[in-house]
């Protein structure tokens, strides 16, 4: 067994690709976090998931803030104005200046399509990358996102810039956290999977933060554009913020 670390921040996003929220204390299931990702915007036009990969039809989302309490979901728009669900496809179809409507995830994937950026050649690259969400959350790839305060401290980055690479636990571990890796905080467990391969998203603007491409440049020089980990759901239960994790490495 590693050393103790703990558990410095809980974040969650209800809405794909929207701002989410810090929480005290969350319960983490087999598909995440709790409120986490379970509602996304449909483009009724090409029926798939809204993404802010997408940052010419989308980015715009990553200024909305989404939160959830007892009385439901709430919008905040940058504008101020708030919403409930009633009110929330015909304000989003009017902010985004398209045919939209905010669905809630019943167990059924979403197609989503955005843009991936290369440096390879010298210049920067876009393409487009089609994907699926999962079928239980509408997260692109793992149920947890886990980041390290030391990586940003690596990357020369400050806790203002956190909400750019959108973790669900930030812990104060410095060590590795390798494919494999268990670590038990609160009642739940959690196993790494992968590293997490960074996208276009960690360059967009985003509430007060300006667009800077230079972040994923040097992510993709300095560490092969990987910075954080994915992780399973091994043991579900409550995890509160100050929580102290047992962390065990892989064999």
């Amino acid at each position: 067994m590693l050393p103790f670390c703990s558990v410095l921040g809980l974040y969650r996003y209800p809405v794909k690709s929207m701002g989410g929220e810090e929480v005290e204390q969350v319960y983490v299931t087999g598909d995440g976090f709790e409120g986490d990702r379970v509602y996304a915007v449909l483009d009724l036009e090409t029926g798939t998931a809204a993404s802010a990969k997408n940052m010419a039809r989308f980015g715009s989302l990553l200024n909305v803030k989404a939160s959830l309490s007892r009385d439901g979901l709430t919008l905040v728009f940058p504008d101020g104005r708030k919403c409930g669900l009633s009110e929330a496809t015909a304000l989003l179809s009017s902010y985004l200046g398209r045919r939209v409507v905010l669905v809630r995830n019943g167990g059924q994937a979403l197609r989503f399509i955005g843009l991936d950026v290369s440096y390879e050649t010298g210049s920067t690259t876009y393409f487009e990358k089609q994907g699926m969400t999962r079928a239980g959350s509408y997260h692109d790839s793992a149920p947890v996102h886990i980041m390290t305060a030391e990586t940003l401290q690596a990357n020369g980055l400050g806790m203002d810039e956190l909400c750019r690479f959108r973790p669900n636990l930030l812990t104060d571990f410095d060590g590795e956290l390798t494919p494999g890796t268990v670590l038990e905080v609160g009642d739940a467990a959690l196993r790494v999977t992968k590293p997490t391969k960074r996208c276009i998203m960690v360059t967009l603007p985003q509430q007060t933060l300006a667009y800077n491409p230079e972040i994923l440049k040097n992510l993709l020089q300095l560490h092969g554009g990987v910075a954080g980990v994915y992780a399973e759901v091994v043991r579900e239960g409550w995890v509160s913020r100050g929580d102290r994790i047992r962390i065990y490495s892989s064999p």
